[in-house]
């Protein structure tokens, strides 16, 4: 299966080069932005507050499924 843009009859090196290399210059700004994203996730997760503040939820979560569990 060709892309639709394509015309019978023409060349296609050029076009599907050019859909080729759009495709990768999309993908790496996606993938450069997730990095973006995750580094200052990183940084904010890192943090003394927060670290407190998810220990703190993740212990309310594991109590909590325990006394679930111990009821069933």
């Amino acid at each position: 299966m060709a892309p639709q843009f394509l015309e019978p009859g023409r060349p296609v090196l050029v076009p599907m080069v050019l859909l080729a290399t759009a495709h990768a210059a999309l993908a790496t700004c996606w993938l450069a932005g997730w990095t973006v994203v995750s580094g200052a996730a990183a940084r904010l997760l890192r943090t003394a507050s927060v670290r407190r503040a998810l220990d703190r939820l993740t212990g309310a979560l594991l109590v909590g499924l325990g006394v679930r569990a111990a009821a069933t």
